[in-house]
């Protein structure tokens, strides 16, 4: 079913570039992939903003910003605002802050809403004037604890790859070109600092999770070309976790209590993410070998794991971290990206349309710490937990459990959102991601093309597509309403069709909604 879709869009693209072709010889690139001496990526990542949701997409996502996403400076004041170090405050000065933003702002500008842009906005300013002469960003002061805050290891790495993620979306969103220099600058000090300082100094949450790094170096080097960036990746991918060694040769994922659940689930992307560099297909292997072998281990149906925090056997009875169904989600993204493989666009839309919708209540209100596959009550009791927290960890909640998912989760709707829809690495359209939306992308030769994609996916199989294009063309021998006249079309097997084309999709025999039966080849 979904090779069938994707051929129709490809189609689309085709005639598009080949009209346009005609008139002018040279194809100019609408989105940069990545440079040499990086792989070609199949698909191109495109900018916040292009993408909005629609239907019960747009419901969604409008519940996050009237619930917790959009008021967790006042929910959570004591964590995420004035006092926040990332704000300059005395307060947070770790993950839970750029947590919350890495959410916030995608969300913000994909629905333009411009109260929720001006609560991002100090975020970004103080990140960007708290730079260095050396290059260093972020807060650098310990403080004494604080019931409730996470005062100390102000300079870890880990806290400030997440920014890195925000700084980048900023820049996707906007173009501000200060985020160029600062990157850049921060990058050397990276280069400079990471030989004396490893990845894992101050806690081992930045050498587990240190794909997040550099992932940005690499989006750092496809704008400016900066050679230093490509030692800089081989430095981080060395002093990350050797995530590849764990699936080809280890046996974490058949042992109980072996690996943080929530560094899984971004480490799986690391190896691919470097794959880019070092061009190995080992490292792709290797993550297809880790998904298949944890299938008769520590999986649930629902695309994740046992993980209460630490990985546990597939028990549907074990819980599952929020931030691991964000995070995995994250991953994915990123994978199906560089690889172009659907099995992983499959792997995302099952996480996203089982485990995702039910760990928040419907209101966007409150929240799960861990949710179970078989959880046939919600109370506050003793469960078989590898990390309770006073059990109330699948009590929903504001604080209930542990507090990172808190800040965590509001990245899960806005980024599956981003990654709906993908720009080829031919100047076409690429639909990997099935969810009502609307886009208006470049093709061919900087053509704009708008497309409302209308659908109830996944709660029923059909998806309309309608196609609206700039310049149209009508043959000499045609007529419309009568009279020569523009006219929107496309060609597919010699028909002239209109600017309206419905698909039906209609599972072979049955009523499920699984689709991995029909890869792309």
């Amino acid at each position: 079913m979904k090779y069938f879709i994707i051929t129709i869009l490809a189609t689309v693209t085709i005639s598009v570039a080949a009209v346009e072709k005609n008139a002018e010889e040279s194809i100019i690139v609408n989105y940069a992939n990545n440079r040499y001496p990086l792989i070609t990526k199949p698909y191109i990542e495109l900018p916040i903003g292009t993408i909005q949701p629609a239907g019960w997409l747009e419901e969604q996502m409008n519940r996050m910003r009237t619930g917790m996403t959009g008021n967790l400076d006042r929910i959570y004041e004591k964590v995420v605002g004035p006092r926040n170090g990332w704000l300059g405050g005395d307060g947070d000065v770790w993950e839970r802050g750029p947590y919350w933003i890495d959410g916030l702002l995608p969300l913000a500008y994909i629905l333009n809403d411009k109260a929720l842009i001006e609560k991002v906005q100090p975020w970004i300013e103080w990140t960007l004037a708290s730079q260095k002469s050396n290059g260093y960003f972020g807060p650098d002061t310990d403080r004494v604890p604080e019931q409730g805050l996470q005062r100390d290891n102000a300079r870890d790495w880990w806290p400030k790859m997440v920014m890195l993620k925000i700084i980048q979306q900023y820049y996707s969103a906007t173009g501000d070109q200060r985020v160029i220099s600062f990157l850049t600058n921060y990058f050397r000090y990276q280069l400079e600092q990471l030989p004396q300082n490893p990845l894992g100094k101050w806690t081992f949450w930045g050498e587990q999770r240190g794909g997040d790094n550099l992932m940005i170096v690499y989006w750092l080097y496809n704008i400016t070309g900066d050679k230093f960036l490509l030692e800089l990746g081989e430095l981080i991918h060395q002093q990350t976790f050797n995530w590849m060694d764990i699936f080809l040769n280890q046996r974490h994922l058949s042992q109980e209590n072996s690996l943080h659940c929530v560094n899984l689930g971004q480490g799986f992307k690391e190896p691919v993410i470097y794959y880019q560099q070092s061009k190995n297909p080992i490292q792709i292997a290797a993550v297809k070998k880790a998904i298949k072998d944890m299938r008769t281990t520590i999986a649930f149906p629902i695309g994740l794991w046992g993980g209460d925090e630490m990985i546990r056997f597939g028990n549907p009875t074990q819980g599952s971290e929020f931030c691991t169904a964000v995070e995995m989600m994250f991953s994915l993204e990123a994978m199906l990206e560089i690889t172009g493989d659907v099995q992983w666009a499959d792997h995302l839309e099952r996480i996203a349309y089982n485990a995702l919708p039910t760990q928040t209540t419907d209101d966007f209100s409150a929240r799960q710490y861990y949710q179970q596959v078989n959880q046939v009550q919600i109370t506050r009791e003793a469960h078989n937990f590898s990390t309770p927290h006073e059990d109330t960890d699948i009590l929903y909640g504001e604080l209930s459990g542990y507090p990172c998912c808190t800040s965590n989760l509001h990245q899960g709707w806005p980024k599956l959102t981003q990654h709906l829809w993908f720009a080829t690495s031919d100047n076409g359209i690429g639909a990997l991601i099935y969810a009502p939306s609307k886009a208006t992308i470049k093709v061919a030769n900087n053509i704009p093309v708008t497309i409302l994609e209308e659908t109830r996916y996944p709660f029923d199989e059909n998806i309309s597509f309608r196609f609206t294009f700039p310049d149209k063309r009508i043959p000499r021998w045609q007529l419309y309403n009568g009279s020569a006249g523009p006219i929107q079309y496309y060609t597919q097997s010699g028909e002239v069709l209109g600017d309206e084309e419905t698909i039906e999709l209609i599972p072979y025999g049955c009523t499920t909604l699984r689709i991995t039966e029909f890869p792309i080849r």
